[in-house]
């Protein structure tokens, strides 16, 4: 899309009919797409920043020292919703990774790598999100599991996000017909190299194994922390004294101390079935 097309796209779309408007946006999206182009999927708070950061610095290693959290999206650009988003990013070498935890036109996609978390983890993880944007009084941990297990959503707070097990199930089914690597939280905190191996595999990116080494030392918690600590984080950049850290403890299994057991059963209930499909082992 050319500047003054985006213009005109940009003003006129919010007054077509939904119709129309979802119809021209798609065309946009089609029409900039690449056969080189990757997706990053995954349900919020399931690594998806920890993921695109080592990406960022895999596909950018002549670039490494200029990448930080802040300004990730100019590496690995966030489209959340925004399929038609990716007109914008014209200039970016191939292969594009775009992070996107709405799709919109995932069937169009030409290779995705989704993310898997533990939903326990993903709760608690997201449930500290929420906290930082809240401007009323804030739910409380238990509160936020119990409306978003309930509802598969917390209504006041991204109410599109697609249902943790909702949108695993369709990734499980879309990855029989297109392609689709599935990386799951838990194996990047294992090792993280050998899951950034096979990410470079599937964009079909050539890596040195020096270029690897760098990646895994920059994406490690401490220095991610460090690099949060001096230049600030994407997410919170219009946040002045956020209540909470971006980088939090990252830990596989940090919901133990935090969920309690009523909450822990909800989950487990709720999502005991796919949770075994990844052998996420239920604690009740």
């Amino acid at each position: 899309m050319n500047k003054i097309s985006r213009i005109a796209f940009n003003r006129c779309s919010p007054f077509l009919p939904v119709s129309l408007r979802e119809k021209w946006r798609r065309q946009v999206f089609l029409k900039d797409l690449r056969n080189s182009d990757v997706f990053l999927v995954g349900h919020p708070k399931s690594g998806n920043t920890w993921l695109a950061y080592a990406i960022a610095m895999l596909l950018n290693k002549d670039q490494a020292e200029r990448i930080h959290l802040s300004n990730l999206k100019q590496f690995v650009p966030t489209v959340h919703g925004r399929d038609y988003a990716i007109a914008n990013f014209n200039t970016l070498h191939n292969p594009r990774v775009f992070r996107n935890e709405q799709p919109r036109y995932p069937d169009d996609y030409p290779k995705v790598i989704y993310l898997v978390r533990d939903p326990r983890a993903v709760l608690v993880s997201y449930y500290h999100h929420y906290l930082v944007f809240c401007q009323e009084e804030p739910k409380t941990l238990q509160e936020f599991v119990q409306e978003y297990v309930s509802n598969g959503h917390v209504v006041d707070f991204e109410p599109d996000i697609l249902e943790w097990d909702a949108q695993v199930r369709a990734w499980i089914r879309r990855a029989k017909r297109q392609p689709v690597l599935t990386v799951t939280y838990e194996a990047m905190r294992n090792d993280l190299r050998s899951v950034l191996v096979e990410v470079g595999r599937f964009i079909g990116f050539r890596l040195e194994s020096s270029d690897i080494d760098t990646a895994v030392l920059r994406s490690g918690f401490e220095s991610m922390k460090q690099d949060e600590a001096e230049y600030g984080s994407e997410a919170y950049a219009d946040i002045l004294a956020p209540k909470e850290r971006f980088i939090r403890i990252g830990k596989a299994e940090g919901w133990k101390s935090e969920l309690e057991r009523e909450s822990i059963a909800r989950i487990e209930k709720k999502y005991g079935d796919v949770m075994k499909h990844f052998n996420y082992v239920t604690a009740l």
